[in-house]
C-alpha cells in the first residue's frame, strides 16, 4: 500500500509540473494567436502602424520577451524588437518562412529544434503561423519562445532531500537542468553526468511509470510530456529517500513485532512452570 501510495504521489508531482509548463505554454499562445488573428483581421494604416501593434507584444508574457514579429511575401519584415535586424534580410529565403508558407491552417507549429539567441543568448524555440492579410498580402507570423521562465520554475522543484525536476526532448536535448551548462546539449554527450545517463533510460517509457533507475544511485524517475512538442518533463529521485518513510515503518513495525513475541514466549514460559 505504501509503496503504491509512493508511486502515485511520484506520478501526480510529475503530472503537476508538465502541467506548470503547458499552462505557461498555453497562455503563451492564446495571446499569440489573438494577436495574430488581429494582424489579419485588422485595417493597418501603414507599416508604422502595424510596427506599433506588434511592438505591444514585447515583454507581455514572460516566455516572449522580444515579442511577435512578421515576414510578408512583398519583402516586408517588421521585427519591432530591434528594428537594425531587419536590414538586409531577404526573409523568403529563410527556411522558418518556407516552412510557414507551406502551412494550410492557422495553427502555430514549433520550427525545428530549440536553440540559443542570438540577441538574449538565452534558449528558446521559435513558433510559427501562416497569416492572410486583408489587403492580400500573406506571410509568415513568428515568436520566439523564450525557455528562461520554465527553466526557473523546474529548478525551484524540489523531491525529498535531493530530488529534482528537468526537461528534455524525446531526442535527448537537455532543456532544462540543475546544471545550466548542460541545457542545450544532447544526453549523449553528457555521459559524465550519471543522472542524464540514467534519464536517457527513460525517455521512451510510458508517461507517469515510476521506473527505478541504476545512476551510481538508485533512482526513482517518471516522466510526462508537454501537450504539443515532443519536450518531456522528468523527475529523479534517490530511492534511498524516497522509501526512507517506508523503511521508518518496517523497523517500527519489526521491532514491535520482536518486542510483542518475546512478552508472549516470557508469559507463555511463566504460565507453563506454574503449570508443572
Amino acid at each position: 500500500m505504501v509503496k503504491n501510495l509512493i508511486d502515485s504521489s511520484l506520478k501526480n508531482e510529475v503530472t503537476a509540473d508538465a502541467g506548470m509548463v503547458n499552462r505557461e505554454l498555453n497562455a503563451t499562445f492564446y495571446y499569440l494567436n489573438g494577436v495574430a488573428d488581429s494582424v489579419e483581421q485588422n485595417d493597418f494604416s501603414d507599416e508604422t502602424a502595424r510596427r506599433a501593434y506588434l511592438s505591444g507584444t514585447i515583454g507581455r508574457y514572460d516566455m516572449i520577451p522580444t515579442g511577435a514579429y512578421l515576414a510578408l511575401n512583398d519583402g516586408t519584415f517588421i521585427y519591432p524588437a530591434d528594428a537594425s535586424v531587419e536590414e538586409g534580410i531577404d526573409v523568403s529565403q529563410k527556411d522558418w518562412y518556407k516552412e510557414a508558407m507551406g502551412y494550410t491552417n492557422k495553427y502555430f507549429y514549433y520550427y525545428d529544434l530549440p536553440y540559443f539567441d542570438n540577441a538574449t543568448g538565452k534558449l528558446c524555440a521559435t513558433v510559427q503561423r501562416h497569416v492572410h492579410l486583408k489587403d492580400g498580402r500573406e506571410g509568415a507570423f513568428v515568436a520566439d519562445l523564450m525557455i528562461g521562465s520554465v527553466q526557473k520554475k523546474l529548478k525551484d522543484v524540489k523531491l525529498y532531500e535531493t530530488g529534482k525536476a528537468m526537461m528534455v526532448t524525446t531526442d535527448g536535448m537537455v532543456l532544462s537542468y540543475d546544471k545550466k551548462d548542460a541545457c542545450g546539449k544532447n544526453l549523449k554527450d553528457l555521459k559524465n553526468d550519471a543522472i542524464l545517463t540514467g534519464i536517457s533510460k527513460v525517455l521512451n517509457a510510458k508517461d507517469g511509470v515510476v521506473t527505478k533507475v541504476d545512476c551510481g544511485h538508485k533512482y526513482y524517475m517518471a516522466t510526462s510530456t508537454i501537450q504539443g512538442t515532443n519536450w518531456k518533463v522528468v523527475i529523479y529521485a534517490k530511492t534511498s529517500e524516497v522509501l526512507a518513510t517506508l523503511y521508518h515503518m518496517v523497523a517500527i513495525l519489526a521491532i514491535f513485532t520482536i518486542v510483542v513475541v518475546a512478552a508472549v514466549v516470557f508469559l507463555m514460559t511463566r504460565i507453563m512452570n506454574q503449570l508443572i
